[in-house]
């Protein structure tokens, strides 16, 4: 009976030392692939930054000049008359409206969107880039998000540039207020909307 007794007690014995032995790795093994996860969050983010920060050095340059273009030639092809000017270096269109009188039209960052742009890059960079999910794939979304925000600031301003040319150059400031910066929470909802979609879809699939 004490035989028994001992047995027991020296078999429980080795089973807590063995579970001791092999949970110790398993918490090493658990604690390391948590650090692996945020070491590589961490350089997501940075890739990230620097794909911000050429974007943003490509659209702050050039897209003034793109929606210049862009917009004197819808503007044309509604047979309204403008004019494409560069004043002080900040490209400019003077459009002829209806009644006569000229809307003086400069493109700034603030006109174009860029802002808008800015702050969804921004949020962008360190909301989506720490989750789960392809590089590549949020590459794609924050590029297709800025397309979108863009092509929004090209339909606004063109609208209401269209409505001042028959209402009068007094309508444009009302247009604008209206279609401003407000209504840019809309396609910053849909892109998030369509990149959480994604990533989630993927990571469930």
């Amino acid at each position: 009976m004490l035989i028994s007794i001992q047995t027991s007690k020296s078999n429980a014995f080795f089973k807590l030392c063995a579970g001791k032995m092999l949970g110790a790795p398993r918490a090493r093994s658990s604690s390391a692939r948590e650090l692996l996860s945020k070491n590589e969050s961490r350089v997501y983010v940075l890739a990230g930054l620097t794909v911000l920060a050429v974007s943003y050095s490509i659209l702050w340059l050039s897209f003034p000049f793109f929606l210049m273009e862009a917009m004197g030639r819808l503007l044309s092809a509604a047979q309204v008359s403008v004019t494409k000017t560069l004043g002080s270096g900040v490209p400019s269109l003077v459009v002829r409206l209806i009644d006569g009188r000229y809307l003086n039209l400069p493109l700034t960052w603030q006109r174009c969107g860029l802002v808008s742009v800015t702050v969804f890059g921004l949020l962008f960079l360190f909301l989506m880039y720490p989750l789960h999910g392809s590089f590549w794939l949020k590459v794609a979304w924050l590029e297709l998000g800025f397309l979108m925000g863009l092509g929004w600031s090209l339909i606004r301003l063109s609208l209401a540039t269209l409505i001042s040319y028959y209402l009068g150059a007094g309508a444009f400031a009302v247009v604008e207020f209206l279609t401003g910066p407000l209504t840019d929470i809309f396609w910053v909802v849909a892109a998030w909307s369509l990149v959480l979609s994604t990533l989630t879809s993927r990571k469930n699939g």
